[in-house]
């Protein structure tokens, strides 16, 4: 199995509505992170392991404690499962995104710390990750997809910008090298749940530029007499 995926969730219990609510949004604010050392580590890495192929950190608050003091496992979806207690009141203290991912990491090094003696995974690699990110001011941005109609000299790209507050999709069109149309179309939360089904192709026809999703369906149609 080739290590794909890695990624954080908080789980409280006796959950409701609410804290619901308040797990989803700690999960949403790690996404630009692990999305990136997904895309710039684990997929140019291809670490092969024979038990798991995702890293899964589960923070716990208000469970009894033989829900608490798990050893690391592999889960029965093949994700190395790491079970760390989570100090509530010092994350209802933070009150900007630094103290937040400074929080993050923290928990990053203490699963890593805690599973490290019993298995084997890219560690240094993961967190290096985390540092170059860091280094680019948490900027995690990339090009999807681009389509060229060399006849007419026309590039169609697609972009995106995954930050701490959301998911930004931007169409960027060029005609003779000349910026013609760029525009956000489609804005969504943090998380790949909400994003990745959204969008797939780019298709440059006669008279216009259709961006479709993974169902085939449309998501922006623009007529190129429009931009032009």
């Amino acid at each position: 199995m080739i290590l794909k995926n890695i990624g954080i969730q908080l789980q409280i219990d006796g959950g409701n509505k609410e804290t619901i609510s308040y797990c989803y949004s700690f999960k949403k604010k790690s996404r630009h992170i692990f999305n990136y050392i997904e895309r710039n580590c684990l997929q140019q890495l291809k670490f092969e392991s024979e038990e798991f192929k995702a890293i899964a950190i589960s923070l716990r608050y208000g469970y009894e404690n033989r829900f608490m003091n798990v050893e690391p496992e592999i889960s029965s979806n093949k994700s190395l499962h790491i079970v760390l207690p989570f100090d509530k009141n010092e994350y209802d203290t933070i009150n900007n995104n630094e103290s937040y991912r400074e929080l993050l990491y923290k928990y990053i090094l203490m699963a890593f710390e805690k599973a490290q003696s019993k298995y084997i995974f890219p560690s240094s690699e993961i967190l290096e990750s985390y540092k170059e990110l860091e280094n680019k001011k948490f900027v995690n941005e990339w090009i999807f997809k681009k389509k060229i109609d060399k006849t007419r000299k026309i590039t169609a790209e697609l972009h995106c910008s995954l930050t701490i507050e959301k998911f930004e999709l931007s169409l960027k069109v060029k005609e003779d090298k000349k910026g013609i149309y760029d525009e956000i179309i489609l804005e969504t939360d943090p998380d790949e749940i909400a994003f990745e089904y959204r969008f797939k192709d780019i298709i440059i026809e006669k008279d216009k530029i259709i961006i479709t999703d993974k169902r085939k369906k449309t998501l922006k149609e623009i007529l190129l007499r429009d931009i032009r």
